[in-house]
């Protein structure tokens, strides 16, 4: 099956268009006017737009801020020690972890209710700080004392505790936190 297909017409508009077709113009000297009204512009919305985007960067920093309520250092660290408690890590004989973890959690709480940055310093050099510091009783000193020493002896010696030393150890821990509770005004953590 052959189509024939007339081409004439095609050639024909085809030669109008190139007829059509002229040269580029010059190009148009844009006068300094658009210049000072671009750079007016500009400046304006930089006046606008900077307050506004601080303005909401501090309204959303400050949203962020009333739904985190704020928990006392020793209610967070009571909590910490439940959660411990219902992981029971001394059933499933995890004794290492148990007290690498209660110790970090009485590090922390020291930390946040005290100041004292407690997390990175060796036992040493913690007894140390608090030592020098008045935050403490020499009770509950010699009570954190006798704790870190215990968390040492199974974290870095390989001492065997049973469940008694463990359950001696969480109670030193949670005797240490009620008792140097204060105002419940005071001492905040996020």
């Amino acid at each position: 099956m052959r189509i024939l297909v007339d081409i004439s017409a095609v050639w024909a508009s085809s030669n109008a268009i190139v007829e059509d077709i002229r040269d580029v113009k010059a190009p148009v000297d844009v006068p300094h006017s658009y210049f000072w009204m671009m750079l007016m512009y500009f400046i304006l919305f930089t006046l606008i737009a900077a307050p506004l985007a601080m303005f909401f960067v501090d309204w959303i920093r400050k949203a962020s801020q009333r739904q985190a309520p704020r928990v006392a250092a020793w209610d967070a660290a009571l909590e910490r020690l439940g959660r411990l408690r219902q992981d029971n890590l001394p059933s499933q004989g995890l004794a290492k972890d148990y007290y690498t973890r209660l110790s970090d959690i009485v590090r922390r709480y020291v930390e946040e209710r005290f100041q004292i940055h407690a997390p990175e310093m060796t036992t040493q050099e913690f007894l140390s700080r608090l030592g020098e510091s008045g935050s403490l009783s020499a009770d509950h000193k010699g009570l954190l004392r006798d704790f870190l020493g215990r968390c040492d002896k199974v974290k870095f010696a390989k001492y065997g505790s049973n469940p008694e030393e463990m359950e001696a150890s969480f109670d030193s821990a949670k005797r240490l936190v009620e008792e140097t509770r204060v105002n419940p005004k005071e001492h905040f953590v996020k």
